[in-house]
């Protein structure tokens, strides 16, 4: 086997190795950029700065989703009678667990019981 014929064999290791020492030291280096951190860049080029503008509206728009989801779970969740924080996966079951009971014909909800504290007895 001749010498290129074992560089072009470790030509793939060799890439992934420079790819993954050059990569992370380019953050180390240059550290955050504008974008990453969803403030407004401005090149100065009337070329790209609408493309930034829009960039930067996408990710308002998106900081704002998680605010969104909670506001439109609030009926569902309150009306399951689950905390505020439920996840989906909870309020999906609780939705089917009600269901079924409807469909049973047995009451759909039940009240909470309290828990009484055992350090006091």
């Amino acid at each position: 086997m001749t010498k290129f014929m074992k560089f072009m064999k470790m030509r793939p290791l060799f890439f992934a190795l420079t790819l993954g020492i050059t990569l992370p030291a380019c953050d180390l280096i240059l550290g955050p950029t504008k974008v990453s951190q969803g403030q407004l860049y401005q090149s100065g080029e009337e070329k790209y700065d609408p493309y930034f503008a829009e960039v930067h509206q996408a990710q308002v728009a998106a900081a704002a989703w998680p605010d969104d989801a909670k506001a439109a779970r609030k009926p569902i969740v309150t009306a399951l009678n689950l905390a505020p924080s439920a996840s989906m996966s909870t309020i999906l079951s609780a939705t089917r667990r009600r269901r079924a009971m409807e469909e049973l014909g047995a009451p759909s909800t039940r009240p909470r019981r309290r828990r009484r504290s055992l350090r006091g007895v």
